[in-house]
């Protein structure tokens, strides 16, 4: 009779230390998830109103009308997010007005788009300044982007819009 209690006192024990472990396991996942934030978005349309402060009552100080912008968070207040522009323009816009869709935009006149990543690699298209891109991914030297019908590695030193 001791063995059995003893028996089931083990299981129960055991079962504790699962579900505890458990619980630690995913706790500290979402603990990371909320810590990996990615501070670039997009502007989802042509007319995106920037605010003076966090709310519907605060006046517009500007109107983007650039559909695919890229913005950097700087700082969040409930559905608000304030937002710095490539030209250091900050303010804020309602998160609704804004796109995990990643963007960037090219800072340097006539950058080279090339085939691949590699350093020897072949340039097949010139990119003018302020053109916005669609971001895949990025190397060390370079990152996959397109610009409509082409698409290439352009060099990360000619983008903004990344971390």
């Amino acid at each position: 009779m001791l063995k059995e209690t003893s028996n089931e006192f083990s299981k129960i024990f055991l079962v504790f230390f699962l579900v505890f472990g458990l619980f630690i396991t995913v706790f500290v996942n979402k603990a990371n998830a909320v810590a990996v934030v990615d501070n670039y978005v997009s502007l989802i349309s042509n007319e995106v109103n920037m605010r003076t402060g966090p709310g519907y009552r605060y006046p517009i100080e500007w109107i983007y009308q650039r559909e695919g912008l890229p913005v950097e968070i700087i700082d969040r207040f409930e559905h608000w997010r304030q937002i710095r522009d490539i030209e250091g323009t900050t303010g804020w816009v309602h998160k609704t007005l804004l796109s995990s869709k990643k963007t960037v935009i090219v800072t340097q006149d006539m950058s080279q788009l090339f085939e691949t990543s590699g350093t020897k690699a072949k340039a097949i298209a010139l990119i003018e300044k302020g053109t916005i891109g669609n971001l895949d991914r990025c190397r060390i030297y370079r990152c996959y982007v397109s610009f409509g019908e082409y698409e290439g590695w352009v060099g990360r030193t000619a983008l903004w819009g990344i971390e």
